[in-house]
């Protein structure tokens, strides 16, 4: 849900483009999500990954589709959101973030996540008790 609504939040900054890094089933079930949550239907570049960028990493990927955002959008903030996926392999979207700086007349800003780490929610009604007590 988190990512959800920071696809929202951000999509509503004023000529910001977030970028999720994930395969288009991904970033068309974020836009959905979100929308449905919300009135506006949020804007959302996707990097479109291919079970080859999932093997060797969807950085170049990433990186030409930055270079696109900046030249043709012109936004002052671009956002790179990770997905599940990009998590997973490990992109360094920071990084990335980081060395595309140099380069681009956007401000970008990598946003973090829990890293896969999301709380296993099998004991969760155990533990909101143990919590209430």
């Amino acid at each position: 849900m988190e990512k959800f609504l920071a696809t929202w939040l951000l999509s509503t900054k004023k000529n910001a483009v977030p970028v999720i890094v994930s395969p288009i089933g991904c970033g068309f079930h974020y836009r959905n999500s979100a929308r449905s949550r919300n009135t506006s239907f949020p804007e959302l570049e996707c990097v479109n990954m291919t079970n080859e960028d999932v093997i060797f990493g969807s950085e170049d990927k990433l990186k030409a589709l930055l270079c696109k955002i900046d030249e043709e959008q012109k936004p002052d903030v671009i956002f790179i959101l990770p997905s599940v996926v990009s998590d997973v392999i490990n992109d360094d979207l920071e990084g990335i973030a980081f060395e595309m700086q140099q380069q681009l007349n956007a401000k970008i800003i990598a946003v973090k996540s829990q890293v896969f780490s999301h709380m296993d929610k099998t004991n969760a009604t155990k533990r909101l008790q143990e919590k209430a007590t």
